[in-house]
């Protein structure tokens, strides 16, 4: 009992040392109300909270659902042995129920969605199990947005080569500082 009350009187305290760092971060940065359900900024900040946990459902479901189909093909493969057959065979049993378990937290997840849930499919193990290449599975098309679109992608991609350039600019810059100093004592001294 003394254990139970000790954890509780610590979490206590970590909640107001918590809340505390809040109302700190708060003052430094003028905040002066904070968002409530029903705010706007509220609202979008749950809409891509809700897409990052569909994202997230969505890339473990894939990352399973492709190992399982390489397992799978390794297990048809024309040479491989029998105790190879066999532990790839139990490999596959434990991931069939960790596909199964994925699809039901991708299918919760999915529906809970429903302002956003315009062409998201909902998966059953059956649908899964006939997926028989990577090209027949769909729902690699489904997760993330095309972002070549975007400003900043193209910003980040010429990032690099941006760098090398004021490496080069700098040291031009530097050059000419020198030289203009050397240049500048030249002619005072005539």
């Amino acid at each position: 009992m003394r254990c139970i009350e000790t954890q509780r009187q610590h979490t206590l305290e970590v909640q107001v040392k918590a809340v505390a760092a809040v109302h700190d971060l708060e003052d430094q940065l003028n905040i002066s109300a904070r968002w409530m359900p029903g705010n706007r900024k509220w609202e979008a900040v749950a809409v891509m909270v809700c897409r990052r946990h569909y994202q997230q459902a969505l890339n473990h479901l894939q990352g399973l659902i492709i190992s399982w189909m390489f397992e799978l093909t390794k297990c048809n493969m024309s040479g491989t042995g029998y105790k190879l057959w066999k532990h790839i065979a139990k490999a596959l049993q434990a991931r069939s129920k960790a596909v199964k378990n994925t699809i039901a937290k991708y299918n919760e997840i999915t529906e809970s969605m429903t302002p956003l849930r315009k062409n998201r499919p909902m998966l059953d193990w059956d649908e899964v199990v006939e997926y028989a290449f990577l090209a027949d599975f769909n729902l690699l098309c489904e997760g993330w947005e095309d972002i070549c679109g975007e400003l900043w992608y193209f910003k980040l991609l010429c990032a690099d080569e941006e760098i090398v350039h004021l490496n080069i600019e700098i040291r031009c810059l530097v050059t000419y500082m020198v030289d203009e100093e050397v240049f500048l004592s030249h002619v005072e001294v005539l």
